[in-house]
Parts: structure tokens; C-alpha cells; sequence
């Protein structure tokens, strides 16, 4: 089996204990999910770096849900940036597993993007 390679994502995101609202979803959705939603807007109109900075926004004022990471995650594709891609899944991933949920669905799409994001960072 080969090693996975070394990821090493360049960002602005905080660190997750940075984060504000972390422990109360609702609040962090309040004030999250309005730059979520203006950065998808951005991000379908092609303004990726744009809208990689409302996600770090919506990230940081504690909105955490799989449709953020999602869109981080097409938005870091669509540069290439697999380095920030799999940072960030691995972010969902790790958030999701620690939720009392059931997210098995979405935890192995998260994975089954990741391994795509290995394979094109090793191409």
C-alpha cells in the first residue's frame, strides 16, 4: 500500500477552538449561515477566492454544516487547491464523527471526494 502523500493546506481558516459559537449550533447558524449562503452565490458565479473567504466568514462565526463543507470543497477543486480540499474534508470528517448523529452517509461521501482529491494531488 502507498504512503498517502504529505497535505500541507495554505489558508486563513482559524483553528477549530478559535472558532466562535462552536458549542451552540444554533447561534453559529444565525450568524454563519448568511455569508454561507452569500459565498455559494459567489461561488456559482465563478468568484471562488471571493467565496472562500464568506466560508472562512460563515466557518469562523460557528456555522457548521455538511453543505459548508461541501462548497468549500468544490471551491478548493475548481482551484486546483486539492492541498485545501482534503484539509478541509478531513475537518468535516473529523466534526462530523464527533456529532451524537447519525452521519455515516455523509461522512463516506466526504471520504469517497477525499480519496478523488489524493488522486488528482498525485497526478
Amino acid at each position: 500500500m502507498k504512503e498517502e502523500p504529505v497535505i500541507n493546506p495554505i489558508h486563513n481558516r482559524v483553528l477549530l477552538k478559535d472558532i466562535k459559537n462552536l458549542h451552540d449550533w444554533e447561534k453559529g447558524f444565525d450568524e454563519g449561515y448568511p455569508y454561507y449562503e452569500e459565498g455559494d452565490k459567489e461561488r456559482k458565479a465563478g468568484n471562488i477566492l471571493g467565496a472562500i473567504e464568506l466560508f472562512d466568514k460563515a466557518r469562523y462565526n460557528g456555522y457548521n454544516a455538511p453543505a459548508l463543507y461541501s462548497s468549500y470543497a468544490m471551491a478548493y477543486r475548481k482551484l486546483k487547491d486539492y492541498d485545501n480540499e482534503i484539509a478541509i474534508l478531513d475537518e468535516a470528517i473529523e466534526r462530523l464523527k464527533a456529532e451524537k448523529s447519525n452521519n455515516e452517509t455523509r461522512i463516506m461521501e466526504f471520504n469517497e471526494r477525499r480519496v478523488k482529491a489524493l488522486a488528482l494531488k498525485c497526478k
